[in-house]
């Protein structure tokens, strides 16, 4: 039987857990966008070097650029998005980036688990505090009347 200051405590302790679950749940989130960001983005690099490459190297240039305006743009654009995001240093692999990401959608599912059972508790206890509160201030409304009739008689 726990008393109403347990109940209390426990209920502000998971409501606790579930904002810190929730706020890790969205840096995830964040983390996961970036990592998609530049796994596209060096993807899309490593895919047209070739043809940008090429382009220093052919004879007809702006024919060349006319027939590969599309790849050149996409190299251009994932181009200045790697030299934005990394200063000009090396970009990870795209294997350690998957990894990483692999890594964050596991800690993420398990946070859901937590973060869904947690609310679940959290409706369960909220619901019961609201009952003992009706009821610990029925009881008070109940001693408040029964003073004011003593008082009268």
């Amino acid at each position: 039987m726990l008393s109403y200051s347990a109940l209390s405590e426990k209920y502000t302790a998971l409501k606790e857990k579930y904002n810190a679950d929730r706020t890790r749940i969205k840096e995830i989130e964040q983390r996961l966008k970036v990592i998609a960001e530049d796994i596209k983005n060096i993807d899309n690099y490593r895919k047209h070097k070739p043809v940008a490459d090429k382009l220093e190297t052919v004879v007809f240039k702006e024919k060349f650029r006319r027939e590969h305006e599309s790849e050149l743009i996409i190299f251009t654009a994932a181009k200045k998005y790697l030299k934005k995001r990394f200063g000009g240093e090396k970009a990870p692999l795209i294997k350690e980036l998957r990894a990483e990401q692999k890594k964050l959608y596991a800690e993420k599912d398990k946070l859901y688990s937590y973060y869904n059972s947690a609310k679940t508790e959290i409706k369960e206890l909220d619901t019961v505090m609201k009952n003992v509160d009706m009821i610990l201030g029925k009881d008070k409304e109940k001693s408040v009347q029964k003073q004011r009739t003593n008082e009268l008689e």
